[in-house]
C-alpha cells in the first residue's frame, strides 16, 4: 500500500474515570432540571416561588460548572490566583471529554501567572511539574507548554538574554501554530480561541500585521477581534462592524488606542532621515526587539541605496567606488552582519522588487542557511522514523513529539515566508514525503498522538492544495481517519 496512507481504522473515544464522573454529573443536572420544572409548575405560594428561584439558580450554577468550567475559571485567572484556579479546575473536571484535566488546570495556572506578571522560575517550574502528570497530550497540553515558553521568553528578554528569548519565543509560536490545525476532537474550542488570541497579540507586538487578517476561531476573543479590525480598517479601508467597535470599547486598552491614534507612515524625505531609520531598525534587530517585516525590508532598501556607487549619497569614498573588489567585500561583510538577526525575525525577501548589492547577498546567505537546515532536519527525521519502525518503538516524550512536528512545519513556513512560493514549491515534495512518514508514525502511536497526526495532515493538505500537488486527496483521507481522539 501507499506508505503515506494511515492504515488504522477510525478512532475510538476512550472512556476515562473523569469522563464517567462528568457524565454522572450531567445526568444529575438533567434530573435536577426536571425537578426544577416540577417545582415551578406547582409554585403557588410565596415560599414555593422562592424555592423555585433557588432551584433555578442552583441549576444555572450546576450547568455553568459542567459546561463552561474553563471559561469561568479563566475569568478568575485574570486576578492572578494561579493555585486557586488550578485546584478548582480539578474539582470541576475541565475537559472531561479528552481527559485533559491536568493540562487544563496547568494552562489556567499559567494564564493566572501571565496576567499577574513578574513570573519567577520557581512558579513556572511548579506549573511544568503538574503539566508533566498529563497522560493525554492533546491540544490543551501543547497550548500550556506554548504559553510557558512564551512566559520564559519574556523573562529571558527582561533579563537581557536576547538569544534565549528569541529561541523560546520561536518555539512557542511554532507550537501554538500547530494547535491551530487540530480537529475539534483534539482541542476544545475555548482553547483554540485562546491560541489565536495569543498568536494575534504576538503578531501585533512584532508588527506582523498581515498575520492578523487570519480569521482564526469563529468566536474570536475581543483582543483578537479588535486588532484584526484595526488592520482591516488601516490597510484595507474596511469599516469596523458593531462587534468590532464593541470589542474595542470593552478592551479599554491604551495600547490599542495608540494604534488608532497613530498617523499613517509617511515617506522618508531626506538622506539623514533614511540613515537614522536604518540605524534604529538595525539596533532593534540586534537587541532582539520587535521589528516588523515592512521595517526590515525598508532598512535593507536604505542600506542598498547608501552602498550603491551611483547614488549621490553613497557613504563609500569616491576614490574607492571604482574598486569592485573592495565594494564586493564591503557588501559581503554588511550582508553577513545583517543575515543572522534577520533570519531570526523573519523577513519576506521575495517581496523586494529588485535586489541591491547587500540584499542580494543577504538573500543568498539566508537561502543557503534555511534550505540547508530544512534538508538536514528532514534527513534526520526520516532516519529516526525508519529506526523506530524497525525497532517497533514509540517516539518519546509527548512534548518532544509536539516540538518535533512543530519544528518541521516551522522550518518550511520560514522558507516560504523568506524566499517565496517558488522556493517552497521546489522543496515541497521532499517535505511532504518525510512529514507524512512522521505523521503516519504518530497516527500509529497508541493512544495519545493521533490528534497531532491530524494537525500535520491538515497542514500538509492545505499546502498540497496551494502547490497543486497530486497527494491532496490522500492527505484529506488521512485527515478524516485521524480527526477523532483515540
Amino acid at each position: 500500500g501507499n506508505k503515506g496512507a494511515v492504515s488504522t481504522g477510525p478512532p475510538i473515544v476512550v472512556v476515562s474515570g473523569r469522563s464517567v464522573l462528568w457524565a454522572l454529573g450531567a445526568l444529575g443536572f438533567v434530573v435536577w432540571d426536571v425537578a426544577t420544572i416540577a417545582v415551578i409548575a406547582n409554585a403557588h405560594g410565596r415560599w414555593d416561588a422562592a424555592r423555585a428561584c433557588l432551584y433555578v439558580l442552583v441549576a444555572l450554577a450546576w450547568g455553568a460548572a459542567l459546561f463552561f468550567a474553563f471559561d469561568l475559571l479563566r475569568m478568575l485567572a485574570r486576578r492572578g490566583r494561579a493555585k486557586t484556579v488550578y485546584y478548582l479546575a480539578h474539582a470541576l473536571m475541565v475537559f472531561p471529554r479528552t481527559s485533559e484535566t491536568y493540562a487544563g488546570a496547568a494552562l489556567l495556572a499559567a494564564l493566572a501567572y501571565a496576567h499577574r506578571g513578574d513570573v519567577t522560575e520557581a512558579e513556572m517550574a511548579w506549573v511544568r511539574t503538574r503539566l508533566a502528570k498529563e497522560t493525554h497530550a492533546l491540544g490543551t497540553f501543547a497550548t500550556a507548554h506554548g504559553l510557558l515558553e512564551a512566559m520564559a521568553a519574556r523573562s529571558a528578554a527582561d533579563a537581557g538574554r536576547t538569544q534565549e528569548a528569541l529561541d523560546r519565543g520561536e518555539r512557542s509560536h511554532r507550537l501554538l501554530g500547530t494547535v491551530t490545525y487540530m480537529s475539534s476532537a483534539g482541542v476544545h474550542w475555548a482553547v483554540r480561541r485562546l491560541v489565536h488570541e495569543i498568536l494575534a497579540l504576538g503578531s501585533a507586538r512584532d508588527g506582523a500585521w498581515p498575520m492578523l487578517l487570519d480569521k482564526g476561531s469563529r468566536l474570536p476573543a475581543r483582543s483578537h477581534r479588535a486588532l484584526r479590525a484595526w488592520v482591516r480598517e488601516t490597510f484595507m479601508d474596511e469599516k469596523p462592524s458593531w462587534l468590532d467597535r464593541r470589542a474595542r470599547r470593552s478592551m479599554r486598552s491604551t495600547e490599542l488606542e495608540k494604534l488608532h491614534a497613530r498617523p499613517k507612515s509617511e515617506p522618508i524625505e531626506s538622506q539623514e532621515e533614511a540613515r537614522i531609520v536604518a540605524s534604529e531598525t538595525y539596533v532593534a534587530l540586534v537587541r532582539g526587539e520587535p521589528v516588523g517585516p515592512e521595517a526590515a525590508l525598508r532598512m535593507l532598501t536604505i542600506i542598498d541605496m547608501f552602498l550603491h556607487p551611483s547614488f549621490e549619497g553613497c557613504v563609500v569614498p569616491a576614490e574607492l567606488r571604482e574598486d569592485q573588489a573592495f565594494m564586493d567585500q564591503m557588501a559581503t561583510e554588511v550582508a553577513t552582519a545583517l543575515a543572522e538577526p534577520l533570519s531570526r525575525r523573519g523577513i519576506p525577501l521575495h517581496a523586494l522588487e529588485r535586489l541591491g548589492p547587500v540584499s542580494a547577498r543577504v538573500y543568498a546567505i539566508l537561502e543557503a542557511a534555511i534550505e540547508g537546515e530544512l534538508l538536514r532536519v528532514l534527513a534526520g527525521v526520516e532516519e529516526r522514523v525508519e529506526a523506530l519502525n524497525q525497532a517497533h518503538r514509540l517516539l518519546g516524550d509527548p512534548i518532544e513529539e509536539w516540538y518535533l512536528a512543530s519544528y518541521l512545519r516551522g522550518l518550511f513556513r520560514r522558507l516560504e515566508f523568506t524566499l517565496g512560493d517558488a522556493s517552497a514549491a521546489r522543496l515541497f515534495n521532499r517535505y511532504l514525503y518525510v512529514s507524512t512518514k512522521l505523521a503516519v508514525r504518530f497516527s500509529e502511536t497508541w493512544p495519545r498522538m493521533r490528534p497531532l497526526a491530524h494537525a500535520m495532515f491538515h497542514s500538509l493538505h492545505n499546502d498540497a492544495k496551494r502547490f497543486g500537488d497530486k497527494n491532496v486527496e490522500l492527505m484529506a483521507n488521512n485527515m478524516r481517519i485521524t480527526r477523532g481522539v483515540s
